[in-house]
């Protein structure tokens, strides 16, 4: 690789930032302030992938939402609403394809109307009980209040068919609201006093004019404290709205159903030990005549009974085990079927007879007429965290650290093309283009898997340290530095460790880079120094300290053609803030540094080797790039990202460009990658005087091009990038070398051939 040096920016001189001031080391309080700049000149925000369902979107309301809390069905419009914590999803129940995100958020419940064709839905921390028609929100029932005082905030939503109303079981308020056709609370029904607070559902079922609820933890009138395994279910008159009687059983009930074929309601119940654990699981038979218990069934002291339905069609009961779903006969009560799935809540789709299983982070399809499951959605929730892009094959590959696998996307369609298993919590990804392997650190497994991008396959999974994280490679000799809780891995280009690099007093190392000018590797520490290693030897060099009050390196970047690293830090200085600073590694000295106050999260940058900029993640009030030009040092302008919900930091881990300019921020906690277009233009070197289908070539920044056509092209954004054009056996070049400067437009440069060889003349 050349590191030719451009000829605007002599290895002397150094220029500060001019985005954050003129003042070295002084903490400002105002932080970065946008900057004007033409529109696109820098980039521009271009869409979100969102991972779980492989979509584009330029909706910044559509991330991944959280893990599945309900599932309710509309055979109107053959849709599934699934509650993911920041709205509803809305899928076509038959292809499984997100159509639309309702702002709905915190619904853990709700129930479809055949009286009217709509579906309800329920907002807990609001009190709003939201009337859905498809995919339009037709009305707001507000003053639905279910949490109590230590803010457990959980109902049930019952449909009875007799008169057509919603019940709305709030027993963690010890209420029942009463919704009538009109849309109208008619009636508040006291339950009877219970302490509640396990935070689970209440559970509820109709049975002709009557509506069971389920009231746990009630009070001991001697002492008055909650009994610890008993539950009282509450019977209301559906006709007066009135409580009619109850119920006392022995265990904690969660979750009831009717069986309409011998009149038995079915309640799956457990037992707590003093120390809060589950034991003594069963079904508990009540008699709706006697309204008494008259008998348990399926006795387990190891599995665990939630979730419970009678499926209309099939004449089934449906049972949530551990990792199991359990099919009853409703007339025999024996079990016909074990159905391996990793089971929550769900709900049966009467229309085709199938149930939907909320298992875990996906929905499980069981079809009950063969009581298989024929379907599982993606994971809902996605966690991305390391990113590294491939330019062989224009791939990216992105670490989905909660599902143990790293996610291939085409980066000409940002589309994920494949999904690759690897260790367990895979955290760093990096590409080595020396060779050619794409290289994951498992943090859950304590080793590396290595890809193979053209096979796409696990070649070796190599023991290193404790929880592995960040990555970096040599260029000269392709190794490749892990980053692990006590030590530096060393791997070598035989997929093997070859030795180990302590670390300076034991202390946590954040981030990683080598600089192949010196040949240097620079170590960010969770304090405020940068340890720099001989990448030779592997010995201790000097300690570069970013002053008081710096307490963790965050991320580092490194122009390597100008000596610059680029620094972003957590600084406890300035009213817990963050930092940005700037090293010579010529000198190993600190060329300037500040600190931000609180509200500037500084989180991630990178170098883009195809414009020489250096893009600076941060948020402040939104999310932004701060755009530097690296042979300057001088800002340039912000990228103004979509704000999206969630903790403005420790979301965004790394980021990547790829060589056709798009820059991919991968956001972990919602499950979407950014997607940001820079401009690109068409640097054309163009040659005569050569023979025709000769091979020549240019060498653009260190980047070599060789073509046997009369032109080579590399697309770069604007800035100024240096060239160098080698002699071609007795040709030599005119202009051999020098610089080249885009600034939104294309640019030709003319290189003319000569022969230097000398004929001899005879007179």
């Amino acid at each position: 690789m050349s590191h030719y040096q451009p000829a605007s920016q002599p290895q002397s001189s150094r220029v500060v930032p001019s985005f954050v001031g003129k003042h070295e080391s002084v903490p400002v309080s105002g932080g970065i302030q946008p900057l004007s700049a033409p529109p696109n000149s820098i980039g521009h925000y271009y869409k979100d992938l969102i991972l779980w369902n492989n979509t584009l979107s330029s909706n910044p309301s559509i991330t991944q939402g959280y893990h599945p809390l309900c599932i309710v069905y509309s055979p109107v419009w053959n849709y599934l609403y699934v509650s993911v914590g920041n709205g509803v999803i809305v899928l076509n129940a038959t292809t499984f394809k997100q159509i639309s995100k309702l702002p709905i958020y915190s619904t853990i419940n709700g129930v479809y109307d055949p009286y009217n064709g709509m579906v309800y839905l329920l907002d807990e921390y609001s009190g709003i009980l939201y009337k859905v028609n498809g995919l339009e929100i037709v009305k707001n029932i507000s003053g639905i209040y279910v949490g109590n005082m230590w803010g457990n905030e959980y109902a049930k939503l019952l449909y009875d068919p007799y008169n057509n109303n919603i019940y709305v079981l709030a027993t963690e308020r010890n209420l029942v609201y009463v919704i009538n056709t009109s849309d109208t609370v008619i009636a508040k029904i006291n339950t009877t006093y219970s302490w509640g607070g396990l935070l689970i559902p209440p559970g509820g079922a109709v049975v002709n004019d009557k509506i069971y609820v389920t009231d746990y933890l009630p009070t001991n009138a001697s002492t008055g404290q909650p009994i610890l395994n008993e539950t009282i279910i509450d019977i209301i008159n559906a006709t007066t709205n009135t409580l009619e009687s109850n119920i006392t059983v022995n265990g904690i009930v969660e979750q009831l159903c009717y069986n309409p074929l011998n009149k038995y309601i079915y309640a799956t119940a457990y037992n707590l030990t003093k120390n809060l654990n589950f034991q003594n699981s069963k079904i508990l038979l009540i008699n709706t005549t006697t309204n008494k218990v008259d008998s348990e069934i399926m006795y387990s002291s190891s599995e665990f009974y939630f979730w419970i339905i009678y499926d209309l069609y099939n004449k089934n009961i449906y049972v949530s085990g551990n990792n199991s779903v359990y099919v009853l006969n409703a007339s025999t009560n024996k079990i016909v079927a074990n159905i391996s799935v990793i089971t929550s809540p769900f709900i049966p789709d009467y229309s085709n007879n199938y149930v939907y299983v909320i298992t875990g982070n996906s929905i499980s399809v069981i079809d009950s007429n063969t009581n298989t499951v024929v379907y599982t959605s993606n994971p809902f929730v996605i966690k991305p965290s390391g990113i590294a892009f491939d330019p062989d094959n224009n791939c990216l590959y992105i670490a989905e650290s909660n599902l143990n696998r790293v996610g291939v996307i085409d980066s000409s369609t940002n589309h994920v093309i494949a999904n690759i298993s690897v260790g367990s919590a895979p955290t760093g990804v990096l590409y080595n283009p020396l060779t050619h392997y794409i290289y994951v650190s498992n943090s859950g497994s304590n080793n590396v898997s290595v890809i193979n991008p053209v096979t796409g396959k696990v070649i070796a999974n190599i023991k290193v340290g404790s929880s592995p994280s960040s990555m970096a490679y040599n260029s000269k000799n392709g190794y490749v530095y892990v980053i692990n809780s006590h030590n530096i891995s060393v791997i070598s280009t035989s997929n093997t460790v070859i030795g180990a690099i302590s670390l300076w007093n034991g202390l946590s190392v954040t981030s990683i880079i080598y600089d192949p000018l010196n040949n240097m590797l620079y170590l960010g520490y969770d304090t405020s120094n940068i340890t720099v290693i001989n990448a030779s030897n592997y010995n201790f060099v000097c300690n570069i300290t970013l002053g008081w009050g710096v307490n963790s390196i965050d991320g580092l970047a490194l122009n390597p053609y100008t000596y610059n690293l680029y620094v972003s830090y957590v600084s406890y200085f300035f009213k817990n803030g963050t930092g940005f600073a700037v090293i010579d590694t010529s000198k190993n000295k600190v060329i300037y540094n500040i600190s931000f106050s609180l509200g500037h999260y500084l989180e991630s940058l990178i170098y883009d080797e195809l414009n020489n900029y250096i893009y600076l993640f941060y948020v402040s009030g939104g999310n932004y790039l701060y755009v530097i030009n690296s042979v300057n040092n001088e800002g340039i302008g912000n990228i103004t990202l979509p704000y999206k919900q969630g903790p403005p930091y420790n979301d965004v881990y790394n980021f990547v460009v790829s060589s056709n300019g798009f820059i991919y921020i991968p956001f972990n906690n919602e499950g979407i990658l950014y997607i940001i277009q820079t401009p690109l233009y068409n640097i054309t070197f163009k040659e005569s005087g050569l023979p025709a289908g000769t091979t020549w070539s240019v060498a653009l920044n260190g980047t070599t091009e060789s073509s046997n056509t009369s032109t080579i092209t590399f697309p770069r954004g604007n800035g100024t990038y240096s060239f160098t054009v080698p002699s071609v056996g007795n040709f030599n070049a005119t202009p051999s070398s020098g610089s080249v400067v885009v600034n939104g437009s294309n640019v030709t440069v003319n290189i003319f051939f000569k022969s230097a060889q000398k004929y001899p003349i005879t007179f």
